[in-house]
């Protein structure tokens, strides 16, 4: 291969390569590939320096994959059985797969753990805009105590009909979470669920899942594709290359790279400056390697093109050919020229100027400011291992940048999201690398309990010939004729039964039964294997933590229903570290792509892709909040809840109903609620309990006062009823009273004028004679006696006898 040559600056200095090229280097140094090339050659030289402990940490992780599939090698079985020749053996060294089983298990229940990207606006403008939310809703709940009587009053609502009134700060603060969302935010969930669902991310989820319970290790990288289009896919955490970190996260690390293989095929493809001479060089490197063939196509190019290439065109197109795809940060100094711009009102203008510009020249008239900025970039590039072939080098075009303030922050993050949970001096150990000693010594275990089965004998007979002399043959030639052994036997497994004696012809008794049942070679001992069996599953489940027995989707109908609980809560405690890390990880990539869709809708790259996903509208809101308020997101991963955390709260609403504190509209919504927030629907049921309970006491109150309104009301027409009794009867003797005055009136004025006319009549009889005068008295009398008595005729009970005349 050529020799390098040696990058000059613009000064005319030489460059160092050696090691790490300088980072602080000129911007024009850094945008050579021969830069670029250093770079991934020290990445390369320093990963290789620790050959030993780098091979061992990748061989481990293959080996834990490999137990994770139950493809683990039988090989060390064989040496520690000590079987050397295993021709008479006959046993199925198959694995059992325990440890398969168990990752499987596990990896579906994270698998249902569904979660939602919330995006909640940090930003000034966005912070505004709910404030003045809220403080309409609290406005709302302070006017609503005049708004009746202002309203009767001008006949102009307070409040308008469709505006939310809050009963309470409670209901105000849950009324924020559950309906309250920002419109920037709404676009950009949107965009975010748009970019992981093209690209397929549930495949990449579950490999990342994998990654975690298998190596305790996930990774997940994000790029622009050659159409500007977003990317996100799963990365092997085998196959990535860092330097030392303390940090899980490996935030602080300055490069990233990741060994791939590609064919000379798509290296063709992806450099199309590569010439034929190039791609030959590269696949003469890699002949008898990575499962290539042999080189056979001699050490130059023109001898291999003027022989074959004419015709069959490149014969090595399939050879693999391991490639470095690096990333580095590097540190540039940013220079700004501010001058005067006299066209335009003598207003400042800032420019980009060269970092060897001097704004002191000898030749310039005016003098200008000049402003430095220390700013990280990032640099990338696929490397040939072991060449001077490059391609790809070149800063990165859009290097998202989260905001600091008003303005973008100089920080630059590497593509790759990556976390090794709990790392110590860069190790861990997975669940599977804890299993893998039980699951040998399980392995060991099936293999002894074969061969134990394939030894052990089937269940015969003990035959005592000197007990069969005096045996009395069942059939035959006469019934004295004596049988053989073999007639017994062939009439005890044909029949179940023989006939013996159990005395001599002399009559002294035999001792000892003739035939004796043998049991088959497993007997009590098989059951030792079984008992060793499960207690490594014990062990297993006990270094992970993990009940493997435990399914939440089908629970031992024997357990006791606390046992249970605590099983599957003990197994949810186990996922729970995983399952974080994951959101962990999701959640640093979902921050980082909500950069890279502002910056798409912003400058229009790829643009066309999510007009039709999320609408016009939403990509001009998150445009818009680029350009005008730097929108900035608080991207957080909420756990979607599962089935036990909804079962539980349906039956406190089941609760609820029963006791009459929800109402079925009530039901209806938390429901809804419960679908994205669990925590959300049981604030939600909280407060409708409270509302309900506070209405049930206030329509109790009514009750009680319509009651009592009632009560007193029906005392109040008791007692009017009562008076008008007692005026009716009052009245009643008052019209008797008056008609008795009015006939004693009568009376007295008829005994007035009776007297008169007696008078009269005395005077008459004084002239007329005594005796006609007293005819006449008696006469009048009479009469007069008899109308009393009809005047009075009601009222017989009361006269006395001196009434009567």
């Amino acid at each position: 291969m050529p020799k390098a040559k040696p990058i000059i600056d613009e000064r005319g200095n030489e460059v160092a390569l050696k090691g790490f090229p300088n980072p602080l280097a000129p911007a024009s140094v850094k945008a050579d590939p021969r830069y670029g090339i250093a770079y991934a050659r020290a990445i390369w030289n320093a990963w290789n320096l620790q050959a030993n402990i780098v091979a061992n940490k990748r061989q481990k992780d293959i080996i834990n994959r490999r137990y994770a599939e139950g493809l683990e090698s039988v090989l060390k079985y064989l040496n520690r059985l000590d079987v050397g020749d295993t021709s008479y053996l006959n046993l199925d060294f198959s694995p059992t797969n325990r440890i398969a089983s168990i990752v499987d298990n596990i990896v579906g229940r994270m698998m249902n753990m569904d979660y939602k990207i919330r995006c909640t606006p940090i930003d000034p403008v966005s912070l505004t805009k709910q404030d003045e939310y809220r403080r309409e809703l609290y406005a709302n709940m302070f006017l609503k105590q005049y708004d009746e009587q202002i309203s009767k009053a001008t006949g102009i609502p307070l409040i308008p009909p469709s505006a939310k009134v809050p009963e309470d700060n409670e209901e105000a603060e849950l009324h924020l979470q559950l309906n309250y969302k920002d419109d920037l935010a709404a676009s950009m969930e949107q965009a975010l669920d748009f970019v992981f669902y093209d690209n397929n991310f549930e495949d990449s989820k579950k490999k990342l899942i994998r990654d975690l319970v298998v190596l305790k290790k996930g990774a997940l990288l994000r790029y622009y594709d050659a159409n500007k289009n977003i990317r996100v896919e799963w990365q092997d955490p085998i196959d990535i290359i860092t330097p030392y970190s303390k940090w899980d996260d490996f935030r602080n690390v300055p490069y990233q790279a990741v060994i791939s293989k590609y064919t000379i095929q798509e290296i063709s493809q992806f450099e199309t400056d590569f010439t034929e001479d190039d791609l030959f060089n590269i696949a003469k490197t890699a002949g008898s390697q990575m499962g290539n063939r042999r080189w056979a196509w001699g050490n130059s190019y023109e001898g291999y093109y003027q022989n074959a290439a004419r015709i069959f065109g490149r014969g090595y197109d399939d050879f693999n050919v391991s490639v470095l795809r690096f990333w580095f940060k590097a540190v540039n100094n940013d220079k700004w020229e501010e001058k005067k711009n006299v066209k335009r009102g003598n207003v400042f203008d800032f420019a980009p100027v060269d970092e060897y510009y001097n704004a002191d020249s000898k030749d310039k008239k005016v003098k200008s400011t000049i402003y430095n900025k220390a700013t990280e970039y990032i640099y990338e590039g696929y490397w040939v291992i072991g060449t001077d072939y490059i391609w790809g080098y070149k800063m990165q075009e859009n290097i998202e940048r989260s905001k600091n303030g008003i303005s973008y922050s100089p920080k630059a993050e590497l593509p790759i999201v990556m976390i090794y949970p709990d790392i110590y001096d860069m190790e861990n150990k997975s669940l599977v690398e804890r299993m893998i000693p039980h699951e040998d010594q399980i392995n060991l275990i099936h293999y002894k309990a074969q061969q134990f089965i394939m030894e052990a004998a089937p269940p015969g007979l003990a035959i005592d010939t000197s007990s069969l002399d005096e045996v009395v043959a069942g059939m035959g030639n006469g019934s004295n004729a004596m049988m053989d052994p073999k007639q017994i036997l062939k009439l005890k497994k044909q029949t179940g039964s023989f006939v013996y004696s159990s005395v001599r012809a002399d009559g002294s008794v035999i001792n000892g039964s003739p035939l004796t049942p043998l049991e088959n070679g497993i007997g009590r001992n098989f059951q030792q294997f079984i008992l060793a069996y499960n207690h490594e599953i014990q062990l297993m489940n006990d270094v992970i933590g993990y009940n493997s027995a435990v399914d939440a989707s089908s629970p031992d109908k024997e357990a006791l229903v606390g046992n249970q609980k605590l099983a599957v809560q003990a197994s949810m405690n186990v996922l729970r570290p995983l399952t974080n890390t994951m959101l962990r990880i999701v959640e640093k990539t979902a921050d980082r792509l909500s950069l890279m869709i502002q910056d798409v809708c912003e400058f229009g790259d790829g643009l066309q892709g999510f007009v039709p996903a999320i609408g016009l509208q939403s990509v001009k809101a998150i445009k818009a909040g680029k350009e005008l308020s730097l929108a900035q997101f608080g991207i957080k991963i909420e756990l979607l809840p599962d089935e036990e955390e909804k079962q539980d709260l349906m039956q406190m609403i089941n609760m609820g109903l029963q006791t009459g504190s929800l109402k079925p509209s009530d039901v209806i919504l938390i429901k809804e609620y419960m679908k994205s927030s669990v925590k959300l629907a049981a604030q939600l049921l909280v407060l409708r309990e409270k509302r309900n309970i506070k209405e049930a006491q206030s329509t109790k109150q009514q009750d009680s006062q319509m009651n009592a309104q009632v009560q007193a009301q029906a005392a109040q027409m008791a007692e009017q009823a009562r008076q008008q009794t007692l005026a009716m009867e009052m009245q009643s003797k008052m019209q008797e009273l008056q008609l008795e005055g009015q006939v004693k009136s009568q009376l007295s004025a008829q005994e007035h004028q009776q007297k008169m006319q007696q008078i009269q009549l005395q005077l008459q009889l004084a002239n007329q004679g005594k005796k006609e005068v007293a005819e006449i008295t008696h006469e009048q009398s009479f009469s007069t006696m008899a109308f009393q008595n009809a005047l009075s005729a009601p009222q017989q009970q009361e006269m006395t006898p001196e009434g009567n005349l």
